[in-house]
């Protein structure tokens, strides 16, 4: 899909970052912080008071968007369950940059 864009529309790198990564990270984190926002049992974490799967699936999408220079502030719970999230220390083990092979 990439080399299509390249080839059919010229992109560079940045402008897949802008117009294609961005694009689909903002569309799915809103549709996740909307239901966050408004689900009674949207907790310390995604879905409670304990961590669940969907904590496991958000926070590596949150790091991509971090990478990737996403406006974070249009996703407040979100941003506090990723906090919930980082405070724990399987979490911080498990971030990329903890990794034996990080670069």
């Amino acid at each position: 899909m990439l080399r299509h864009l390249d080839a059919s529309f010229g992109t560079d790198e940045a402008t897949r970052t802008r117009l294609w990564y961005r694009h689909w990270i903002d569309e799915g984190l809103d549709g996740v912080e909307a239901m966050l926002a408004c689900h009674p049992e949207t907790g310390r974490f995604s879905h409670g008071g304990a961590t669940t799967l969907a904590d496991c699936c958000v926070v590596p999408q949150l790091y991509n968007a971090w990478r990737l220079g996403a406006d974070m502030a249009r996703w407040p719970v979100l941003a506090r369950v990723e906090a919930e999230c980082l405070s724990l220390p399987a979490v911080q083990t498990a971030l990329p940059e903890n990794q034996p092979d990080a670069e």
